[in-house]
């Protein structure tokens, strides 16, 4: 679902149903010491990929689709639901006859991960969203509408309820995001775990600023380094054993039918440099320059 630029401001100074599941680590694209970064104002939050683009733009479709499924008309909020707590808020895709806290939620979820939803699953990031989402509107019950894609396309409806098991889920979502926000935003100080590159790359830095860091961190990630050079090498070397079993032949077979193919490939490229020699000018209108930081580790000299 698209968000307003109002929205996006408010999510900054809450934590959205989509935190929540980040916060308890059930969501696999996003760790907590990233939101951590992201509502610290360290990092601005990343622009929506495109997977979440053609989600936004497959909703206006689906929605007939579930009305008809549910047999009522779906609107559209188009407002903030803000939890008593000040903590929590919640942006629903649709709710059933009235825009209005308390109203049934209807989310919709597309996703090519047709797995999760198997046999009436839901995935756990987004029954935690959800039952936020409820924790912040008032609302008992939610639809979900998701978009499948399973041999072709199907949608699929999920049904929950705030009984018991469901009550109990949302206490503990309650309490958790009070204590998260106070022990790592009011507080600032930074969640267990490490941010992903994504975000690492985004944060902006001192220059000529020098921090002292563990010995233990640089040792294992030459480790690690040291260990990716040796399997490469391995990986290279186990290559051209096997070209080298191929002989004069671009195709082999083995005895229980693996195949293997040593196939010419051929691509088209723009030659840049001789662009440049015959059309400097033209060269330099296209010409565009980029950064990005290398991470270097050097012993200290004896």
């Amino acid at each position: 679902m698209a968000i307003t630029e109002l929205q996006r401001t408010k999510r900054q100074q809450t934590l959205g149903a989509s935190d929540i599941a980040t916060i308890l680590g059930a969501n696999p694209w996003k760790t907590p010491a990233d939101l951590w970064l992201e509502k610290t104002g360290r990092v601005e939050a990343p622009d929506v990929g495109e997977a979440a683009e053609i989600g936004d733009a497959l909703e206006a479709g689906i929605r007939p689709l579930a009305e008809r499924r549910l047999n009522a008309r779906l609107v559209k909020p188009t407002g903030t639901f803000i939890h008593e707590n000040g903590i929590m808020s919640a942006n629903v895709d649709l709710m059933v006859g009235k825009a209005q806290r308390g109203s049934p939620i209807v989310e919709i979820k597309t996703t090519g991960k047709a797995e999760e939803w198997a046999d009436g699953e839901i995935p756990a990031r987004v029954l935690i969203q959800v039952c936020a989402q409820m924790c912040c509107s008032g609302s008992t019950e939610v639809h979900i509408a998701a978009l499948l894609a399973r041999f072709g396309l199907s949608l699929e409806m999920r049904h929950i309820e705030a009984d018991h098991d469901t009550r109990d889920l949302m206490a503990i979502i309650e309490e958790r995001a009070v204590d998260w926000w106070e022990r790592h935003v009011v507080a600032d100080t930074a969640p267990e775990g490490v941010p992903t590159m994504e975000y690492l790359t985004k944060r902006v830095r001192q220059s000529g600023k020098v921090v002292s860091i563990p010995t233990d961190i640089v040792t294992r990630y030459q480790a690690a380094k040291a260990a990716e050079k040796q399997a490469s090498d391995q990986a290279e070397e186990a290559k051209a054993a096997l070209v080298a079993a191929l002989a004069d032949a671009d195709a082999g077979e083995t005895t229980n039918g693996i195949t293997v193919k040593y196939t010419e490939v051929s691509s088209k490229r723009l030659d840049g440099d001789a662009i440049k020699k015959a059309h400097p000018d033209i060269a330099e209108l296209f010409t565009k320059t980029s950064s990005y930081r290398r991470l270097t580790v050097k012993e200290p000299k004896l």
